[in-house]
């Protein structure tokens, strides 16, 4: 999807997939110097079921032009996806994990978060970070049987070099650590 970027994009777009079933297993966002972003979502492919992509594209860009209200209509969605889906089984537990990093990054700060798979786990990260205020510049998303690992590159607008500063990382692990607690 190539749009005009603005805060919380990624999230809207990632709700929108989850509102149709839709397991992101892998993403990557671009945003130009002009303001325009690429994002690329890739999508398991269900056998059991076929997707309507004509309703999909039209929330899309319902969502995208802020017609859709992703919040309520994932509520439900989010309540009937344990009953109906069955986990990946592992030897290990996946763990919960929240790195936040402003020297992996010359420009953005770094937001690494190692969580269980469950339902919209990518838009309940980056929608926690629009609402704390951060752009996502880059992202590379991807679930690995039952974790996802999402690497998000973020700027904070109202910092002076950009990035978040340090005394707001706790702050900022506990948020996301919070938008999972649910999942």
């Amino acid at each position: 999807i190539v749009s005009r970027d603005r805060r919380g994009l990624f999230a809207v777009i990632a709700g929108t997939l989850s509102l149709h079933g839709l397991d992101v297993v892998g993403a990557d966002a671009f945003t130009a110097e002009d303001g325009t972003v690429l994002d690329e979502f890739r999508i398991l492919r269900s056998h059991d079921r076929v997707t309507n992509w004509t309703k999909v594209e039209h929330d899309l860009r319902a969502a995208i032009a802020g017609e859709l209200d992703i919040d309520v209509r994932l509520e439900q969605r989010i309540k009937s996806y344990g009953r109906s889906r069955s986990r990946a089984l592992a030897a290990a537990p996946p763990r919960l994990e929240v790195l936040i990093s402003n020297e992996a990054s010359l420009a953005t700060t770094v937001v690494e978060v190692r969580a269980p798979d469950g339902a919209a786990v990518l838009y309940r990260l980056s929608h926690s970070l629009s609402l704390a205020g951060l752009d996502i510049r880059s992202a590379k998303v991807a679930t690995l049987g039952h974790e996802v690992v999402d690497v998000f590159y973020a700027t904070a607008p109202d910092s002076s070099d950009g990035k978040v500063p340090v005394e707001r990382h706790d702050d900022l692990r506990d948020v996301l650590r919070a938008s999972l607690a649910s999942a």
